[in-house]
């Protein structure tokens, strides 16, 4: 009957793991509340039984992939300090970016959202600093996230730790609110921000430049909200931690409670190998950001010790200003190539199915909503409808070899045709539905204009 299905993506050829790997399986997909809820054999399903239609003409349809870790602010920073390392690099792209108007906030998020979700993308973790926070700057990114229909968990920045007056890693901003006000902020919009579709997080700029009692209130309080901070992103972060802890930020974070599924730890390049055993121990997630670590010559994470020890990873791209794209392929494959660098043993090398699932399952840990839906990240009766469509196009040779390494090896040729989060098209033959992109570059255009002005 008309209307039984709000969207059929028609004649697809799903990716869906079995244990070994995948396998291939032609399928209609039906739709109806934000859920896949029927796979069928292709034909099967009435197309004038939905609403809306997308025709996959034997297209391959796979999960959508989680970007479990940037900033949107530095959509708005891209290609500035080129040779510079984490902190000369800081102080080169966020005193500018700190105090963004709503505008020009709305702007930036467009920007990254825009790119994101034509490679794919149908959910998003964005670590948003604003140094003060305050609710002008929290309210426009809720509403452009909730306009754009992805889904989002807006980790909140907080930072009060000093050091000579200044706050550590913002030393051009004077004062910090307190750790009681900056918590109260993310708390108290954070029902409305759920009601808008957004999930608002606390995210601890990182322990060391954070105070004790921040990140004792954090761990404390409000139980149901995740927590995301940067860790051991680089040495000097890692010594400065010992400094003042005198132990590891890892043993810190655990001494005061926080670790645990609960807490996505971004970047954590400079752990021990005891820091990786209690971060698996803990079932703390760690997010792994190989470009941007390039690109800052942080170091290279140790992915394969994590996944030998059962420690739950995702993958991000970081910020713009530190990656200058928001593509996500090109973090699956460093991410699956990087460890053969230091790794002589290719059975230790991760495999591509491996590296496909923390782009897709393991991105939802993050967010927690892994935890409430079990099958998210998965294209199956019941799971949520958030997934990506390909062309079935002979030149990509999705059919040649595993459909996983190509994919992930094969990743910058790969761009989906349609993508579809919590059930809504987001993007429909590779035009954008929710995001007007002639708009947008004009008020890009304006935007240099203002900055030149």
């Amino acid at each position: 009957m008309p209307g039984e299905f709000d969207l059929l993506v028609a004649d697809a050829r799903v990716l869906r793991p079995d244990g070994a790997g995948a396998r291939i399986e032609r399928a209609d997909l039906a739709i109806k509340g934000g859920r896949i809820v029927r796979l069928a054999p292709p034909g099967s399903l009435a197309r004038h039984a939905a609403r809306e239609l997308i025709a996959a003409g034997g297209g391959l349809a796979m999960p959508g992939l989680v970007n479990a870790h940037t900033h949107s602010p530095e959509n708005l920073a891209r290609g500035r300090a080129e040779r510079a390392r984490l902190s000369e690099w800081m102080g080169a792209v966020w005193p500018a970016l700190d105090t963004l108007p709503a505008h020009l906030v709305r702007l930036a998020i467009e920007i990254g959202a825009a790119e994101m979700i034509r490679h794919g993308v149908t959910s998003v973790v964005d670590h948003f600093r604003q140094t003060p926070m305050t609710t002008q700057a929290l309210t426009a990114a809720v509403e452009a996230y909730a306009a754009i229909g992805m889904r989002c968990t807006l980790a909140l920045m907080l930072r009060d730790s000093a050091h000579a007056g200044t706050l550590i890693g913002a030393p051009h901003v004077a004062a910090a609110p307190s750790a009681a006000e900056q918590i109260s902020l993310v708390a108290a919009r954070s029902s409305w921000a759920r009601q808008q579709g957004v999930d608002l997080a606390f995210g601890p700029s990182a322990p060391h430049r954070c105070s004790d009692a921040l990140l004792a209130m954090v761990a404390r309080e409000h139980g149901d909200l995740q927590v995301h901070t940067h860790l051991d992103e680089t040495v000097e972060d890692a010594q400065a931690a010992h400094r003042r802890f005198g132990r590891s930020s890892v043993s810190q974070l655990d001494r005061i409670g926080l670790l645990g599924p609960r807490l996505a730890c971004a970047h954590a390049v400079h752990v021990t190998a005891s820091d990786i055993e209690r971060l698996a121990a803990t079932g703390t997630v760690v997010v792994h950001n190989p470009v941007s670590n390039m690109r800052l010559g942080s170091g290279i994470a140790p992915l394969p010790a994590f996944l030998a020890a059962g420690v739950a990873v995702a993958l991000g791209t970081d910020g713009a200003a530190s990656n200058d794209t928001q593509n996500p392929w090109e973090v699956i494959k460093l991410a699956a190539l990087l460890p053969r660098l230091g790794t002589a043993d290719p059975a230790a090398w991760p495999r591509a199915a491996t590296i496909l699932a923390l782009a897709t399952r393991g991105g939802h840990r993050v967010t927690g909503f892994a935890a409430a839906e079990p099958c998210a990240g998965t294209i199956a009766d019941g799971a949520p409808a958030d997934l990506i469509v390909f062309d079935d196009d002979p030149l990509a040779q999705l059919d040649q070899g595993s459909v996983e390494a190509n994919l992930v090896f094969g990743a910058p040729a790969h761009r989906p045709r349609h993508v579809i989060a919590r059930g809504r098209v987001l993007m429909r033959d590779r035009s954008l539905t929710t995001i007007d992109e002639d708009g947008l570059r004009d008020r890009l255009r304006a935007h240099r204009r203002e900055l030149a002005a």
